[in-house]
């Protein structure tokens, strides 16, 4: 195979001198050859890895400085053609830089209940992250199954019930008082679903309407009179009633919380112990593990509501 040029039609061939003619090539000179036995080694595996890349004198010592920096928001950005092996020569040093430095700890991110708009870090000491993660998921069925027990038992049912037999004994004494109040005026009460009916009442049975009509003209504006201050009472008993249900609801809500949060306090207080061996470290902003520092972090995003929690690991 030989390699030459053309000319366009009615020029002279011109050489690489001034116009000469093109000389041929041999087909070994269309390929580099190298001889093995020319090698001062048998195989690559003896060789030492390269530290450099041939020419990148100063873009190492720019990745070196760049890797130096003890600070936040620095950046390395290597720029070259594809194949340069940029990735694997950054990298390598990351890694040898790393390997000098002490083992980083774990972080992992939890759902911060002060600050929900930012997770909250914890740092653990390497390789506990993975083992808080574990915990986490293996607690949450028991803890379930925990709160359905508690907030199921006798003891929680009486203390409910008791909430809300003091709501209705406190409606029927109140209702029961407006009755005697309105029963000494001769009106008669009557709860209804939409609340209440007033009656006029003789001898303490209700008068009929025809009966009613017939009464004198004084005696009707008596009992109208009569009715509309039963009426203002009882909207007033009403009003009452519905602040004493709203309490009363409150109440019921907030026993459930108590008991649930004994329950999720007591669970917690065991999983914490078993990560005691270093102090949890808590910021809203961390600044995480460094790449030059060659950290393996545990991202745990956990979520927690009044009863149940729950951690993955991304």
């Amino acid at each position: 195979m030989a390699a030459h040029s053309s000319t366009s039609p009615g020029r002279e061939p011109r050489g690489p001198g001034r116009g000469g003619p093109v000389t041929p090539l041999a087909p070994a000179a269309l390929r580099r050859r190298c001889d093995p036995d020319a090698l001062p080694f048998d195989a690559t595996d003896a060789l030492e890895p390269a530290s450099d890349l041939p020419g990148q004198a100063r873009a190492f010592e720019a990745l070196r400085f760049g890797v130096g920096i003890r600070a936040h928001d620095y950046n390395i950005f290597a720029v070259g053609p594809t194949g340069l092996g940029k990735h694997a020569v950054v990298r390598d040093l990351l890694e040898a830089r790393a390997a000098a430095d002490p083992v980083p700890d774990d972080w992992c991110y939890v759902h911060g209940f002060a600050t929900r708009h930012a997770p909250v870090a914890l740092a653990l000491p390497a390789g506990r992250g993975a083992a808080l993660r574990d915990a986490m998921e293996r607690l949450l069925p028991e803890l379930r199954a925990q709160l359905r027990e508690r907030l199921g038992s006798d003891e929680v049912g009486a203390r409910t019930k008791a909430i809300a037999e003091e709501l209705a004994r406190r409606h029927s004494e109140a209702m029961e008082q407006v009755e005697q109040e309105a029963a000494a005026r001769g009106i008669g009460v009557e709860e209804t679903a939409d609340g209440f009916s007033l009656t006029p009442l003789r001898d303490g049975e209700p008068v009929p309407r025809e009966a009613f009509e017939r009464l004198p003209d004084e005696e009707k504006e008596r009992v109208r009179t009569d009715m509309r201050a039963v009426r203002e009472r009882m909207i007033e008993l009403l009003g009452q009633a519905h602040e004493w249900g709203h309490a009363a609801r409150s109440r019921g809500r907030r026993l459930l919380v108590e008991v649930a949060a004994e329950v999720v306090t007591r669970a917690l207080s065991e999983l914490r112990r078993g990560f005691a061996t270093r102090r949890w470290r808590a910021s809203t902003t961390p600044a995480g593990p460094s790449a030059s520092r060659g950290s393996r972090a545990w991202s745990c995003r956990a979520r927690t509501w009044s009863t149940s929690c729950c951690a993955r690991t991304s």
